[in-house]
Parts: structure tokens; sequence; C-alpha cells
């Protein structure tokens, strides 16, 4: 009997051990996030659900906390305002290493729009309903617009100081964000302009 009992406590403490493990292993933070994609409509309208960023990281983590997704404009008077922010901090990244940030899902019927015949759908595009999850991304829909023109998109650590949407960081239009927290970093970004004569492209690689 007393063999018996101490068997069954060595399985129940090897189960334990192993569910630990397993809580561990999913709480993980990813060890490097950086934007992977962003597909966007340019010159054209806006097509909200047809456009989206893609963010890479280590598969089955969590993104490091603090860590902000933000569209910077770059246009004239308005150059280094955050149009949109989103806080990914403890976002989990899918099984293929991927996160999806996009607008509102909803139907999409001009066929202007098509980019590949796989998006057209009965004679409909819906690009919000193509599923990114079913090769194991995070498909995170958020109320974000990835307008036209100049603009750039920052991957932002800011471990103090939220990143903050309607915020002027560069408040002299001089293409400096002199208003980041002095303890943030731009981990990556990417953008483009329009070509006006006082617009700017924020922290990257600049894809004009």
């Amino acid at each position: 009997m007393k063999r018996f009992n101490g068997l069954v406590f060595a399985l129940a403490l090897a189960l334990s051990v192993g569910l630990f493990g397993i809580s561990a292993l999913a709480q993980t933070q990813s060890s490097f996030v950086v934007l992977n994609e962003v597909q966007v409509n340019n010159p054209s309208t806006d097509s909200v659900e047809c456009e989206y960023m893609e963010i890479r990281g280590d598969a089955s983590t969590f993104i490091p906390s603090n860590t902000y997704l933000v569209e910077m404009e770059g246009d004239g008077t308005g150059a280094g305002t955050a149009d949109f922010v989103r806080n990914l901090g403890t976002v989990f990244i899918g099984s293929n290493g991927i996160l999806v940030v996009r607008g509102t899902v909803a139907a999409v019927t001009d066929k202007s729009l098509v980019k590949n015949v796989e998006e057209l759908v009965g004679g409909s595009i819906f690009c919000g309903t193509r599923s990114y999850t079913t090769n194991g991304a995070t498909d995170l829909t958020d109320a974000v617009s990835l307008e036209n023109g100049t603009i750039s998109f920052l991957l932002i650590n800011s471990p103090t100081t939220p990143i903050a949407q309607g915020t002027d960081y560069d408040v002299d239009n001089d293409g400096a964000l002199e208003l980041l927290p002095n303890d943030a970093t731009i981990i990556d970004a990417v953008g483009w302009t329009d070509g006006g004569a006082n617009d700017f492209v924020y922290g990257g690689v600049d894809v004009t």
C-alpha cells in the first residue's frame, strides 16, 4: 500500500512538473520582433479590409511588454503625429511566427481592388474574410486604417512611458521624433513618401 501511494505521489509530482514546464513555455517572450510585411493600397483609395501589418517573431511566444505598433503621419504640418497606436505587449505570436494586425472585417465589393485571383470569390472581393489563422498566424483586428500618402510604421519599445495615439512626437516638423520617451527604442521601422516637400519618413527604411 505504501509503495502504491509512493507511485501515485511520483506520478502526481511528474505531472505537476510537466504542467509547470508547459505553462512556462507558453509564457515565453519572443527574443525578437520585426515588421515582416505591410500591405497597403497606395496610391488608390484606402481599403481597410484589404490592408494589414504583419509582425514576425519566435513562434508560439508573447511579444515583449510595452512594445507598440505605431503608424506615424509624415505629411506636412501633421508630420510626427501618431495616427494609430497599439500596445502589442503580451500579445501571442502564432505557431508560424506571425501576428497580423488589420482593420475591422467587412466584405469588399469593388473589383478594382483585386490584387490576386484568389481574392475573387463569387463575383465579390472578401479581403477581410481571408483566414490568416489557417497557416497558424494570430489574427488581430483593430480600428486601424492604413492611410495613403507619406507614412511610417514603427515598432517601439517604451518600458516606462506609453506611446500615445494622437500625440505629435515631432513638434517642430524637422524629421526627428524628439518627444519620444528618453528610454524608448525604435526596434524596426519602414515608410515611404508621396514626394511632398515637407514630408518625412521616420526611423527606418524609406521604400519610396
